[in-house]
């Protein structure tokens, strides 16, 4: 068996690029999927609702205020997720990516690098996916899924399983995976 082909959403997209940077053996290439790719943290007010949506002492609606506002796209429904939230991995999350130097996984070491771009997104500037693909040029593709946020799997399941299906068969034309 041969590399793999990595998928990271949310805190998963930097330790898909961890990967790829410490162990690029076992990388064939990374997608960072709705991924925060900024170099600065995110900003105040999103954290904020990132630990209000998780907080079960809240309400519903303001947790779901805070899933809309951190997570979902306008007119998609965020009340899925008021469910199976673990506020002590979140936690770990954050004090892992608060330790982990951005630059040291920022450039997910030297692999192939796919990144769904959602439409609305509050964790970055606009302009990041772009300055990535300029930075790395020919490595980065970028695919905007349409409609989504932060939650893009959940939002645009049949769009990103599409994005990620025909990024594979790009890597393997052979169909053998390896």
């Amino acid at each position: 068996m041969g590399p793999a082909f990595v998928v990271g959403h949310a805190f998963g997209n930097r330790v898909a690029r961890m990967l790829a940077t410490d162990r690029p053996d076992l990388v064939r290439a990374v997608a960072l999927v709705a991924a925060n790719i900024g170099k600065a943290p995110s900003p105040p007010r999103v954290r904020q609702a990132i630990r209000n949506s998780a907080d079960p002492s809240l309400s519903d609606a303001e947790r779901i205020e805070a899933l809309q506002f951190a997570f979902f796209a306008p007119g998609n429904d965020p009340r899925g997720w008021l469910e199976g939230w673990h506020p002590e991995v979140l936690q770990a999350q954050r004090i892992a990516g608060d330790r982990t130097s951005r630059e040291e996984d920022f450039a997910a070491g030297r692999v192939p690098i796919l990144y769904l771009q959602p439409t609305t997104i509050r964790w970055r500037m606009s302009r990041t996916p772009r300055a990535y693909k300029e930075r790395f040029a020919e490595r980065v593709t970028i695919v905007v899924i349409e409609r989504s946020s932060h939650a893009v799997i959940a939002e645009q399941p049949d769009a990103v399983s599409a994005a990620l299906i025909s990024y594979a068969r790009e890597l393997w034309p052979d169909g053998s995976g390896e």
